[in-house]
Formats: structure tokens, sequence, C-alpha cells
């Protein structure tokens, strides 16, 4: 553990106490084993494994703070680097308090001994580099240092291994330095910010697209979800939301046709979610999107009817340039009233029922029509209603 002494000349900036603690004062009368207590002295750690140069770099940026940060590196230059339970080094903990004085003097220190990319790339537990901080606190100036410092910070890490500084500037809000960030990249590859301006509004989304000049568009995240998917997810289709997802399907049409790495496509994102504005959005894109099928072979009709999404399976219904997707079945064989009847959603039942293409005598994999499963997988209260009302139909007729 540290020693108390060490810790408060550390964290008080007491140049004149740490020269002593470490013998600097006569350090030509020191003896051996002398500077071999003050090496073991300076090895000491906190319970947060945080040594004196974190403690340094955390609370001060005038000059006594620099040359104690100078100091220590001096007599450990492995503390430079060293990082402390959570992964953090010193230019982590400069960066987190906001001391613009302490982030410069700990590049320029690295710079000096050669390490100053392994300083700056450093990650922590977290996958976060110092300049994951300084977004965090919304520190412009030492955002600005950094990437001066090493302008391919802003591409780490990729999407696989954590969040990017972009990525995370935007969810926050902080538009003045996802900009700085957007401009010091050469590429979005891998930065996702998109994902996150749409999570925020058409204003983010809009100034992201310009930035990258709707290259985020075709950037997935780790799950294979395109912004589309983002923006087709938002289940409060406002006025923003649309605009959002507007913009997202303007600046790559065909992510319409790409799925995620479940098989969903945009629209089937959009149906799940009750987002009937922006199924119609998709549709009216393009009527063939209504037709893709997900991993189970399903369309979007079969999974606002499996999600219970009334207003969805309703427009769907209403939409004569859907009239082809009524009776398409999936893996199992099962339409869209195939599945209405399997959940007992009588309301669903009742909006296909009435649509003139919906057919009632489709069998699926197990030789079953929607009157078959009524009699027999149904609970009998509900599946009374059903067959009550199928039997007043000729199942080679429809409504």
């Amino acid at each position: 553990m540290m020693h108390q002494c060490l810790a408060a000349a550390a964290c008080e900036g007491k140049f004149d106490a740490l020269k002593k603690l470490l013998g600097e004062e006569n350090p030509q009368g020191s003896t051996a084993g002398e500077a071999s207590a003050a090496q073991q002295l300076m090895e000491g750690v906190t319970a947060e494994g945080d040594t004196a140069l974190h403690l340094v770099a955390a609370n001060g940026e005038e000059n006594n703070f620099k040359e104690c940060a100078s100091l220590i590196n001096t007599r450990h230059s492995d503390l430079l680097t060293a990082q402390n339970n959570k992964g953090d080094t010193a230019l982590h903990s400069a960066a987190r308090a906001g001391k613009h004085g302490m982030v410069s003097h700990l590049i320029d220190l690295a710079t000096t001994a050669r390490k100053e990319q392994e300083l700056l790339r450093t990650m922590n537990h977290c996958q976060e580099t110092a300049l994951h901080e300084a977004v965090r606190v919304g520190d412009p100036v030492i955002v600005g240092r950094l990437l001066t410092a090493d302008g391919y910070l802003a591409r780490i890490p990729e999407p696989k291994d954590g969040t990017s500084p972009l990525y995370l500037a935007i969810l926050l809000g902080a538009d003045n330095i996802a900009k700085t960030l957007a401009q010091n990249s050469s590429s979005s590859k891998g930065l996702n910010a998109l994902h996150a301006a749409v999570l925020r509004g058409s204003e983010p989304t809009k100034n992201v697209l310009e930035w990258t000049e709707n290259a985020a568009a075709h950037e997935r995240d780790e799950n294979g979800s395109t912004p589309l998917h983002f923006a087709a997810g938002l289940p409060d289709m406002n006025l923003d939301t649309v605009n959002v997802c507007s913009q997202v399907l303007e600046a790559n049409p065909d992510a319409l046709y790409q799925a995620d790495n479940n098989g969903l496509f945009p629209i089937h994102v959009a149906a799940s979610v009750g987002a009937v504005k922006a199924v119609d959005m998709f549709v009216d894109k393009s009527d063939r999107s209504a037709g893709l099928r997900n991993a189970q072979g399903r369309t979007f009709l079969h999974v606002a009817v499996e999600k219970n999404q009334l207003q969805v399976v309703c427009y769907a219904c209403s939409n004569p340039k859907l009239a082809w997707i009524m009776n398409m079945r999936d893996n199992d064989g099962n339409t869209a009233l195939h599945l209405a009847v399997l959940a007992g959603k009588l309301r669903t039942f009742s909006a296909l029922l009435r649509t003139t293409q919906v057919r009632l005598d489709l069998i699926n994999a197990k030789g079953q029509t929607p009157r078959d499963i009524a009699e027999y997988k149904v609970a009998p209260r509900l599946s009374f209603e059903l067959v009550d009302t199928i039997r007043l139909l000729d199942p080679m007729d429809t409504i």
C-alpha cells in the first residue's frame, strides 16, 4: 500500500515534500539503502491501484503538480504507462479530471520517453482511451490536444471491442466535439456514429450524414444492424423520428434489403414495434420490401401478427399494394392467419378475416388449416369464438 506521506504529497502537489521522500534533496549523499527504500516507496499504490503519478495527474495542473509528475517519471519511468485496477493510466485520470495542463504535460513526458503512442492508445478495462474520458466530461480543449498528438485515437476501438469516441460524443449530445472527431477521422468505418445519432433525433442524424458524406449510413454494428434498423425500431413515430427514418433511408436506400445477424430486415423491426409510418415509408419506397422474409421465412405481416401489432396488421390489410403477401407462408407453412389463430388474438384474426385476399383453406406443414388450429390448439373458450366465426364461412370462400 502507498505510504500516507507519499499520497498526501502527490494529492496536494507538494514538490518539496516529494523530493524529501525520494531523497532528491541530497541525491549525492544518499546511500544505496536509502535509494532502494525510495524506489520501494514509489511502487506503493492505493486501494484502487493508483500510483503516485495517478494521484498527481488527477489533482492539479499547476507548475508544482507538473514538477511532481516530472520527478516521479524521472525516478520511476514505468509509472507513466502503469494502469490501476480499472486499467486507467495517469492520462486517463488527468483527462477525467479536466486537467488540460496535466494532460499536455504527460503527453510531453511520453514523447520524450518515446512512449507517446503507447500512452495515448492504452485502453482501460472498459475499452476506452483517455480520449473517451475527455469526451465524457465534454472538454474540447483536451479532445483537441489528444487528437493533435494522435489523430488515430478517434478510431479506437473498433465496434466489436467497444464504443468509439465519436459514438459517445453523439450519444452525449456533444455536437461540437463530435464534429471535431468526425473531421479527424479519415474514415467513418467502424465508428457507428449514425447509430447513436438516430437515437438522438433528426438534427444529430443530419449532422453525422453531412460530416461523413453519407458513409455512416452504410456501416453496421456488431449485431449487423444498419442505422436504418435503428431508425425503424424507434417506437414513437412522431414527426422527428419519421424525419430520422427518412434521412437514413435516403442516404442508403439499399439498407432496405440488408438483414442483420438475426435475419431481420428494417421492415421486420418496424413491424415488431408497431411503427406503421416506417413500414409505410419502406413500402412506398419499394413495395417489394414487403415480401422480405426473416430467418423463419416470415414477412413483416407475420411479425406484426406475432407481436400483436394490430395497427400494422390493419395497415397491411387495407393497402391494395400488399394483397400479394397476405397468404405467404413461413418455414412452417403458416400464413399470417394461422399465426393469429395460434396466438389467440381475436381482433388481429378478425382484421385478416375481413380481407378479401386472405384464404381460409391453406394448410401448414402439419396439414392444418386455421380452423383446425382453432379447434385443437387454442384455449377452449377462445377456440369456440374463433371456430364459431369460421363455421359461418365456406372454407373455399373469402370475405
